[in-house]
């Protein structure tokens, strides 16, 4: 149901005392409660468990704080969402298709949150560099990518020369396999940069950025 109108049709409430409207609000909340009773508890059926328990085993960890203290909570938000998701469309059943949607939801929810914080202390510009190119590197899997490329997605944090030393760092713990290309007898060797496991270890990014803060 989609509706054109606002829904105030002034700025701000004022405190009022009208009978009617309380008695409204108890009758919605006596119908919740009565349809609640009725369905009974909420069920996540075996395929939604199932999606949920390979998101929760491979979705990657940030290294700033915001995203760190916001991922600590993620896995109850996610199956909270999938339930109001379920409880929407009256079928009271989480199935997979709720669980992606409160995914994609969550995922949003932190990202824009983590917009709010991103020029504050808790927030350096190397952490938000190293996330760049760490999700940049995970999503190509065993395909290397042109450091060019890498470097390109620092930008809004990192000058040239500081995120050409931050690839150094991440080579010189393992955390990245390096390779030159030449086409031709010509010209230079493009380099090439492919991730490890170690991009998925814990501790990655206090490592990396002792280095540099």
């Amino acid at each position: 149901m989609i509706s054109n109108k606002p829904k105030q049709s002034i700025p701000w409430p004022e405190e009022g005392n009208s009978d009617e409207e309380r008695e409204l609000l108890l009758y919605d909340l006596r119908e919740c409660r009565s349809i609640a009773s009725k369905h009974g508890p909420i069920v996540l059926n075996d395929k939604a468990l199932s999606t949920f328990r390979v998101w929760y085993a491979k979705r990657t960890h940030a290294i700033d704080p915001y995203r760190q203290s916001f991922e600590a909570r993620e896995d109850a938000h996610v199956l909270r969402v999938a339930a109001l998701l379920a409880v929407n469309d009256g079928s009271w059943y989480v199935n997979p298709s709720h669980i992606q949607v409160a995914i994609s939801l969550v995922a949003g929810v932190k990202d824009g949150g983590n917009l709010i914080f991103e020029g504050t202390e808790a927030r350096t510009k190397y952490a938000a560099a190293l996330d760049s190119i760490r999700s940049q590197l995970i999503s190509a899997g065993m395909d290397p990518v042109q450091r060019t490329a890498l470097i390109r997605r620092t930008r809004p944090w990192l000058s040239f020369d500081d995120a050409t030393m931050l690839l150094e760092v991440l080579h010189e713990i393992g955390a990245v396999q390096r390779f030159s290309h030449r086409t031709g007898d010509r010209g230079r060797p493009i380099e090439y940069f492919r991730g490890t496991d170690m991009l998925l270890a814990k501790g990655l990014g206090e490592t990396v950025l002792e280095k540099f803060v």
